[in-house]
């Protein structure tokens, strides 16, 4: 596993409801199963892909979607190519109290939400009121009016064939097998 560096600040003392990171991750990379108390997670990559693992089921995670994952909900994320990782930690009464945000559901990233993301990614986590904590606000009401994928990319569970999986999506004239 590489060392993430978004898991290493403490949550519990963030003094503001959205925290977000830019983790480049090598291909390969897995996270240990892992969940969030008190923050739900928005899982969004800038470049590369991620395959998010949780028991609702296993999704593929492109720059121009992304997986929301409730609190306390078991999961771990496969990195097969490298990637840059933008995803957002939000304190869950910063979001509206809605069915969709009480469990994982994948959806597509606006224009708008996307440049937020990538803006607030240089920004230090610790931001004061001001330009950060308005794009913060905006970035808070456009969530909710993002798109639902109706038809997610389920993946496997096994993490062979997971690998293998997101190997055939980039190279679909491979012919490898699990056992290669």
């Amino acid at each position: 596993h590489v060392e993430v560096k978004s898991y290493l600040i403490p949550y519990e003392e963030l003094p503001r409801p959205v925290f977000w990171f830019n983790d480049e991750l090598p291909a390969g990379t897995w996270s240990g199963i892992h969940s969030h108390d008190g923050w739900g997670e928005l899982a969004y990559m800038k470049r590369g892909h991620m395959v998010m693992c949780a028991e609702d089921g296993n999704f593929l995670v492109p720059p121009r979607r992304a997986v929301w994952i409730p609190p306390g909900v078991a999961h771990e994320w496969y990195i097969p190519q490298d990637s840059v990782d933008c995803g957002l930690y939000i304190k869950i009464p910063a979001l509206p109290d809605i069915a969709r945000f009480r469990r994982v559901h994948t959806m597509e990233i606006s224009p708008l939400a996307r440049e937020l993301i990538h803006s607030l990614a240089s920004e230090p986590h610790e931001y004061a009121e001001g330009p950060v904590s308005r794009k913060v606000a905006v970035l808070l009401d456009e969530i909710p009016s993002l798109a639902l994928v109706d038809t997610p990319l389920a993946m496997p569970h096994d993490h062979r064939l997971v690998e293998l999986c997101t190997m055939l999506l980039n190279e679909p004239d491979l012919s490898g097998t699990v056992c290669d």
